[in-house]
Parts: structure tokens; C-alpha cells; sequence
């Protein structure tokens, strides 16, 4: 791997990168995140990426390429056969660059993951990357945080999903999708086959969309991973989310944190946790679920046996005299290195944060 990060080569270092590109027939990863090689210094890349036979990794993160830039490297996608990973976010590619990049992952088939966060797209873009995930059979990992594609966006990748076969990861982070979104996503989950990660964090998706995804999750066969961190879910959220862990046989990983659930959305998730034989990691930071709650969960992993990541930093009522308590964190630190053991997991991996 060559990793040339935040090093300042501009258009003219990029220009003689490509050169080398392409003659090169060893160098296999290539990171050129955050040197501000615009659409010149992209171009060049991307013309080199026509004639390398070797590299299957590219990052151009935060490289100011644009639309033409973007539109450069879906030409050099179409002809290029051993790129398998692009990370392209942060360069305001638009919906102009990201209808090329739709255009060429139709006939590319080799790309496997695809990081197009932080672009702008839009709802329109959204709706555009939902048609060739339609038809897609390569792509496994999608990134598309923070692009604001909203409600409208969100229905359309969830409509896309119902044919798509191939797609395992899916990063929706801060797309104010709302409530509205989250449901026809969740709606999808529920027949979808091949999903196992979902990020849905900070997406204003509340009470109602919890309990949509809950809905979801409990009849759901794939889903491994799910973040729904930062979406207000709040009480009634969480106790919905919580009668799912019952049920659910897959969920390894859940992150609720941010969330507001307080100390009877805790207490239902510890509930939960009595019965639910799958959860590795568990993330409810944030939570305000004080003392009480903190010992409800305590109490569950008595006789859980499968937890073993646990995070439940800054969560009181009122700093002065609700933190968790001391006896708590050593109660809960204790079982927590006990599942690891009885997994036969590294004996000091067992980990805590409050």
C-alpha cells in the first residue's frame, strides 16, 4: 500500500503520480485522501486507472474533484477491470457526477464497495444510485452519509433493495431521512436477504420509526449490525427495540446511544437481555439512564452469557448525585470478562465505557 495523505501534492503531484500508475504492476492500495488534486490532478488519476491492471483500492477522500472529476473516474470505471474498492466522499461530485458513477457501475463488475459520502447528492442523487442498485450484482459495501437525501431518497433505496441481491452494507448516517424514510427501509428489512450492517445514525427517525425498525427486526433473518444512535427514539423506542432482542436471533451488534431512552427504556432492554442469546455489543451512552437503570442492566447480565462490549459512558439524571455508581461498573465489568472466558475470547478484552 502507498499512502500519500494530506501531504499537499495538489494537481501537479497527482498529474505525476498517474504517470507512474500507469506502468506500475505492484502497488495494490493507493491513498490519496485530502490533497486538494481537483479535477486535473482526478482526470490524470482516472486515465491512468484505464491502462492499471494491478491497484483494486483507491481513496480519493476530500480531493475537491467535483463533477468532472467524478465523471473522469466513472469513465475510467467502465473500462477498468480490478478496481474492487472507491472511496470518493467529501468532493461535492453532486448529482451531476454521481449520474456518471451510476452509468458506469451498470456495466462494471468488479467494484464491490462504494464510499460516496458527504457529496451533496440529494434526494435526486439517491434516487439515482437506487436504479443501478436495482440491476448492480457486484456491489457489497455503500456509503452515503451525510448527502441530505431525505424522506424521497431513503423510499428509493429501500425500493431498490427489494430486488437487489448482492448489497451487505448500507451507511444512511445523518440523511434526515425522518420518520417517513426509516419506514419504507424498514419495510424492505423485513424481505431483504442480504443486508447485514445498517447505519441509520442521527436521522430524526424518533418513537414511530423505532418501532417500524423493531417491527422489522424481529421476523428479520440477516441483519448482524444496526446503528441507530442520535434519533430521539426515547422511551417508547427503546422498549420497542427491546421486545424485538427477544425474539431476534442475528442482531451481534446494536448502538442506541444518544437517544433519550431513560431509566425504563434501559430497564426494558436489560429485560431484554435476560433471554437474548446473540448481542455481542451493546452501545447505550448517553441515555440518561442513571443508577437504576445502569443496575437493571447489571442484574440481566447475570444471566447473559453472550455480551461482551458494553458501552455506558455519561449516563445520570443530575450530575451531582445520579452518576452510575462505582459497584455498578465493577458488577457489569465482571460479567462482561466472564462472557469473554466462557467464549474463549482474549481473557482481557472485556470492555466498559461509563
Amino acid at each position: 500500500m502507498l499512502n500519500l495523505q494530506a501531504i499537499k501534492i495538489a494537481e501537479e503531484g497527482a498529474k505525476a503520480v498517474a504517470k507512474a500508475l500507469e506502468t506500475n504492476k505492484i502497488l495494490t492500495s493507493f491513498v490519496l485522501m485530502s490533497n486538494n488534486i481537483g479535477e486535473g490532478g482526478t482526470k490524470a488519476i482516472a486515465k491512468s486507472l484505464e491502462i492499471n491492471k494491478t491497484l483494486t483500492s483507491l481513496n480519493l477522500w476530500s480531493n475537491n474533484i467535483g463533477a468532472e472529476g467524478a465523471k473522469a473516474v466513472a469513465k475510467a470505471l467502465e473500462i477498468n477491470k480490478t478496481l474492487t474498492s472507491l472511496y470518493m466522499s467529501e468532493n461535492d461530485i453532486g448529482e451531476e457526477g454521481i449520474k456518471a458513477v451510476a452509468k458506469a457501475l451498470e456495466n462494471n463488475k468488479t467494484l464491490t464497495s462504494l464510499d460516496l459520502s458527504w457529496n451533496n447528492i440529494g434526494q435526486e442523487g439517491a434516487k439515482i444510485i437506487a436504479q443501478t442498485l436495482e440491476t448492480n450484482k457486484t456491489l457489497n459495501l455503500l456509503h452515503l452519509a451525510e448527502n441530505d437525501i431525505g424522506k424521497e431518497g431513503a423510499k428509493a433505496i429501500a425500493k431498490a433493495l427489494e430486488n437487489n441481491k448482492t448489497l451487505t452494507l448500507l451507511d444512511l448516517t445523518s440523511n434526515n431521512i425522518g420518520e417517513e424514510g426509516v419506514k419504507a427501509i424498514a419495510k424492505t428489512l423485513e424481505t431483504n436477504i442480504t443486508l447485514t450492517s445498517l447505519n441509520l445514525w442521527s436521522n430524526n427517525i424518533g418513537e414511530k420509526g423505532a418501532k417500524a425498525v423493531a417491527k422489522a427486526l424481529e421476523p428479520q433473518k440477516t441483519l448482524t449490525s444496526l446503528d441507530m444512535a442520535s434519533n430521539n427514539i426515547r422511551e417508547e423506542g427503546a422498549k420497542a427495540v427491546a421486545k424485538a432482542l427477544k425474539t431476534n436471533k442475528n442482531l451481534t451488534s446494536l448502538d442506541l446511544s444518544w437517544n433519550n431512552i431513560g431509566e425504563e427504556g434501559a430497564k426494558a432492554v436489560a429485560k431484554a437481555l435476560e433471554t437474548n442469546k446473540t448481542l455481542i455489543s451493546l452501545n447505550l451512552s448517553f441515555n440518561s439512564i442513571g443508577d437504576e437503570g445502569a443496575m437493571e442492566v447489571a442484574k440481566a447480565l447475570e444471566t447473559n452469557k453472550t455480551l461482551t462490549s458494553l458501552d455506558l459512558w455519561s449516563n445520570f439524571y443530575d450530575p451531582s448525585n445520579n452518576s452510575i455508581g462505582e459497584g455498578t461498573k465493577i458488577d457489569i465489568s465482571s460479567f462482561l470478562r466472564r462472557n469473554l472466558e466462557e467464549t474463549q475470547i482474549q481473557k482481557d478484552g472485556a470492555k466498559i465505557s461509563v
